[in-house]
């Protein structure tokens, strides 16, 4: 008997690691620019990547906190709520969004709105990682923990960094007058004074459509504990919204690789136009 319940345990420890794994590696195949890409940037990939799997020891502390500032009762609606906005969701998407400020204002090869994108994706799947493998391996119904969290929870960070990652390259990425505000000494405050209500407006919503996003995943998902009712019209609701945020992020990395297109067509004009070649 124990031959056969031994290569068991086995088989579910290896299913439940590719419910863990699969969904982050597949999700950050699609945000992949390209493989001459990474190759020539793995180390700056590697390092977002590790940066968002360390930072639950940063999220940890900081959610502890909020929920003893906040004190959310999570069988009441109203509790949920703070619960799901005021603790998990901003605490979360802000420490996220600290990381990828940090690499994106350091770096100096960020030129196209995929890459920024990237940026993003790699920083939040890789929370997504650790999150998800602490959940699947300490708990007890871990099977069906792990292919619940792989089909929802990765896609959920997935969507959250997406649109923090593309309004962020709409903010950052602009040029004003022919300044590019990442090129610029005192960028944000000429980039403010010339093009102040596009920067403002997208720094604005690279932030809040992500808090916003994670905060009504997480409010349905625990609305499930208050009210029965309420808990079966939530969850309806939380899976349209899961699928057409998806559908929308995906929209997003395609618009982000138009707009790389658009910008090398024309950088490419103006190198052409500077030797006489001129496009009628």
């Amino acid at each position: 008997m124990e031959l056969l319940y031994y290569p068991f345990i086995c088989g579910l420890i290896i299913l439940m690691a590719l419910f863990v794994i699969g969904p982050v590696f597949l999700l950050l195949k699609r945000v992949s620019l390209d493989g001459k890409e990474f190759k020539r940037h793995w180390v700056t990939y590697t390092l977002l990547f590790l940066s968002g799997a360390l930072s639950p020891i940063v999220v940890l502390p900081l959610e502890i906190l909020a929920t003893n500032v906040f004190k959310p009762d999570e069988t009441t609606i109203s509790g949920a709520f703070i619960d799901a906005f005021f603790v998990a969701a901003l605490v979360e998407e802000s420490v996220k969004y600290a990381i990828l400020a940090c690499f994106v204002l350091s770096c100096k090869f960020l030129t196209r709105y995929s890459r920024c994108v990237a940026f993003a994706a790699f920083i939040s799947l890789g929370f997504a990682f650790v999150e998800n493998a602490f959940y699947v391996f300490s708990g007890g119904d871990s099977v069906q923990t792990a292919f619940f969290r792989a089909i929802t929870s990765i896609p959920g960070h997935f969507i959250d960094s997406i649109f923090m990652g593309y309004f962020l390259a709409l903010a950052i990425l602009g040029k004003t007058k022919g300044i590019n505000i990442l090129r610029t000494t005192n960028a944000f405050a000429e980039a403010s004074s010339q093009r102040k209500d596009n920067l403002w407006k997208y720094l604005f919503y690279s932030f809040m459509a992500p808090f916003a996003a994670h905060g009504v995943y997480d409010f349905l998902i625990m609305a499930l504990n208050t009210d029965a009712t309420w808990g079966g019209m939530g969850f309806l609701v939380w899976l349209w919204l899961l699928i057409t945020g998806f559908k929308l992020s995906l929209h997003c990395c395609d618009l982000a690789k138009l707009k790389d297109e658009k910008l090398k067509e024309k950088a490419k004009q103006e190198r052409d136009e500077r030797r006489g070649i001129h496009y009628y």
